[in-house]
Order: C-alpha cells, then structure tokens, then sequence
C-alpha cells in the first residue's frame, strides 16, 4: 500500500527547495537587490537588512540618486558603491597597449639560452633600427643574479629602453623549485620601473613548476612559454638548433608585438633588404640587382 503524498506536504517541499536555492544563490552570486547585495552570510538578515535601506533611503538621498519611471515604480542606484569603479579600472587594464614604433636600446640579459636569440634579434635589430646588446652569463641561476648587482649595473651602463630576460634554464629540474621565489624577487626588483619581459626556458620535458613559478610572479603579459614549442634541439638535449633558435625568436617577436605588455616595432627581417622598416616591392628589388650588374 502506497502513501500519496497531499498537496500541503506538496507545497511544504517546495518551500524548503525554494530557501535552499536561495541561501546557495545568495553565497554564489553578487547581485543588488533595493539596493542590498544578495550575497549575504545568511538570508534572514537580507529581509532584515532591505527593510532598513528603504528606511535610510527616506532620511538621506545624498548618496542614492532615485529614477522615477512612472507614478508607482522607482529604481533606487546606489552611487556610493565602490564595485563600479572597480569594474572600470577593469576594463582599462583590458585595453590593448599601443605599439612603441619608436627606436630602442634593447638589452638581453641571461644564461646559454640568451646566446642563439641573441643573433637573431640581432637581424631584427638592424632591421627594425634597434640598437641590441647582450650580457650572458654562462651556467648562472637565479642565486647568482639576485645576490650581485649585476643587472643594475648593465642598466646603468647600456641605458635600455627594453629589456628581455632569460633566466632559469639550469634549475629546471629542480624538485623545490618554489624555493628560488625569494631569489626571482630580488632580480625583479632590480628590473622595477623598466620595461622587461621575460623568456621562459624551452622546456624539453615537464618541469617542477618553474613556468608558473616566473609567470605568476611577472605576469602573463610579460612571460613568453617557450615550453609549448617544438624545438630542434643539440646534442645535449636542451639547448635548440640554430634554426630551431631563429624560429623561437620569430615567435617571440609577434608576441611582442601582439600581446605583450610593453609592444615595440619587431617586424621580421626581408632578405635583401637589412635596412628597410617594410618588405620592398619586387620591382624596386629587380631594379636595384640591374643596378649592381651594370656596375
């Protein structure tokens, strides 16, 4: 014999769906209700607490600005809430960065890894009008750079108007790697108020955390992954090829100018034509080989 259950009983479990819903959507969901956020720590106290706004509505109207939409409805806006300008600063900082066009002073600064990008930033140097320059310190880690002033010293030497960073690769594996944060942070100060980004290691195989360890720390608009490209690499199975190198600096190049923070003219070179800003047309290239064969 089985039990139906009556309307009442009905109607009862409906309530208490209806209150669990709202008590989980109040916690979850940051919503203005009569001028009272929903998200509450318990749902008894955002009747309690509407009733009190609608009073306090009534004694000061400095800080709410009424809308009358007719005779019987009226929206209350609270204008004091800090949430809105929280949310235009937001959106500033999703505005995209205007491309630098100007000439720079760039400076590379890191271990081995630096060596091959650097010979091909070179072309692009001397392509885009950049002036490039390059310390590399053979087997250094982070302990070697953040305990000398090494990096402040090169900035005070070469003067940069950008800087690009490649340190990491010789602790790679290691397995406390959240240990070296303390090190980072003392390299980046010796970067604060320039315009840097860093190059993250071509990582052959997965790593203990040092991509995110750099990110997190420089921020994603400044952290190129080098660890999501296939590399070519040498024989001791970490550094990349040559031609693997010139490939990772062309990669680089478009992210700086697409989505980095700091986007400088980084326009890939054209052969037979170091000098030029833009790719030459094919008849000022057939003009000028005339040219050197008549000579």
């Amino acid at each position: 014999m089985s039990i139906k259950p009556n309307s009442s009983t009905k109607i009862l479990f409906s309530l208490i769906l209806l209150g669990v819903i709202l008590t989980i959507y109040s916690y979850h969901i940051q919503v203005y209700w009569d001028g009272t956020a929903l998200k509450s720590p318990k749902i008894k106290e955002f009747f309690s607490s509407s009733t009190n706004v609608k009073k306090s509505d009534q004694k000061d109207t400095n800080s709410k600005s009424i809308i009358l939409l007719n005779d019987s409805t009226k929206i209350i806006k609270d204008s004091s809430k800090p949430s809105i300008n929280n949310l235009i600063s937001r959106l500033k900082d999703l505005k995209p960065h205007t491309l630098d066009s100007s000439n720079q002073r760039i400076l590379m600064i890191g271990e081995s890894m630096i060596e091959q990008l650097y010979l091909a930033f070179l072309k692009y140097g001397k392509y885009n009008h950049h002036e490039v320059k390059a310390k590399i310190w053979y087997g250094s880690r982070f302990i070697e750079w953040s305990q000398n002033d090494t990096i402040t010293k090169l900035i005070q030497l070469y003067k940069p108007t950008y800087i690009i960073v490649s340190i990491g690769a010789n602790e790679l594996y290691l397995p406390k790697i959240c240990e070296r944060r303390p090190e980072l942070l003392k390299i980046l100060a010796q970067l604060k108020g320039q315009n840097f980004i860093w190059i993250g290691p071509p990582i052959p195989k997965k790593d203990f955390g040092i991509d995110s360890m750099i990110a997190n720390a420089v921020g994603e608009d400044r952290y190129f992954r080098s660890k999501y490209m296939t590399f070519q690499r040498r024989r001791d199975g970490v550094h990349p090829k040559p031609e693997s190198a010139r490939k990772w600096a062309d990669s680089i190049a478009v992210w700086i100018m697409d989505k980095s923070r700091y986007p400088i003219r980084m326009i890939k070179p054209v052969k037979d034509s170091t000098t030029a800003l833009v790719p030459l047309p094919k008849s000022i290239k057939q003009k000028s080989k005339l040219h050197k064969r008549k000579k």
